[in-house]
């Protein structure tokens, strides 16, 4: 599109990925770096031959600020996403300024639409964490992060997803 269209990522019969479009809200939101509108998460069909068919993910996952690079559950039921620091609808920077990013996990509901959005433990106020991938397993999350330990400004981290969904503690991959 003529968007800023990326982070494609699989879902159901099609796709969730990241845009900065233009949904048509007349209070819309734009972003002072580059005069756009903020990222949220959308979905489409694989089978959609329009754009006309492309669908923004409800407000439990997308706030007024960035939402993006996301992954599911081969079932569908569970979505990985990154999102900034946002605390009671207003963004929160850290002691530099900066608004953080974190990654958040949605469960599917009955109703069909993203609920139980919370938190994964290991984020911080302080330091990034962003750009979930799954293994093929599901066992594993990665991700990407600047956190205390970090052998580089950002490097890859993987933790893992415990039975009862809780998490382990995040390891850098190293060099």
């Amino acid at each position: 599109s003529a968007y800023s269209d990326f982070a494609p990522s699989f879902y159901e019969q099609g796709l969730i990925f990241s845009s900065d479009r233009d949904t048509g809200n007349f209070a819309r939101n734009r972003h002072t770096w580059n005069g756009k509108d903020f990222l949220d998460l959308y979905k489409v069909d694989a089978d959609s031959a329009s754009l006309n068919k492309v669908l923004k993910l409800d407000d439990y996952v997308n706030t007024r600020l960035h939402e993006s690079t996301s992954i599911t559950t081969k079932d569908g039921q569970t979505l990985y996403f990154t999102r900034n620091n946002l605390v009671e609808g207003k963004y929160k920077k850290d002691e530099e300024g900066i608004v953080r990013l974190k990654i958040f996990r949605a469960v599917m509901m009955d109703d069909g639409l993203w609920g139980e959005v919370e938190e994964l433990p290991f984020n911080s106020d302080s330091y990034s964490v962003a750009h979930p991938a799954l293994s093929p397993d599901e066992k594993t999350l990665y991700f990407a992060s600047d956190m205390p330990g970090t052998l580089g400004a950002s490097d890859i981290f993987m933790v893992e997803i415990n039975k009862d969904r809780t998490f382990g503690s995040p390891v850098n991959l190293g060099n």
